[in-house]
């Protein structure tokens, strides 16, 4: 007996045996197509650790390698002191601060 989609019909008693015949039609009828030839391309998969870190490094590397050569602008409008004192530590710690500005626009 072929599958019929139209059974059961609505409101019909419930019978084993038209249940058991639609459902071993519907197995015959997946069991005849034929195993093995390739179907087409699905979608792809899901990424793997692997794929996943090196796009995160090579994103990073992408980040770092644009951003960084301006870095060193960023201290650019930090201006040196431009003053001078008499007391040793204080022009002491005025020159460190203005070496620590030159360093950073290195």
């Amino acid at each position: 007996m072929p599958f019929d989609p139209t059974k059961p019909v609505a409101s019909a008693p419930n019978s084993s045996a038209e249940m058991r015949a639609q459902l071993t039609a519907l197995h015959d009828e997946i069991a005849a197509v034929p195993a093995g030839p390739p179907g087409p391309q699905g979608d792809p998969g899901e990424v793997t650790q692997a794929q996943l870190s090196n796009d995160l490094v090579n994103t990073q590397n992408a980040a770092v390698n644009t951003v960084l050569p301006l870095t060193s602008a960023n201290s650019n409008g930090v201006s040196l002191l431009g003053v001078s004192s008499g007391d040793f530590t204080v022009q002491t710690l005025i020159d460190k601060l203005n070496e620590l500005i030159n360093a950073l626009r290195r």
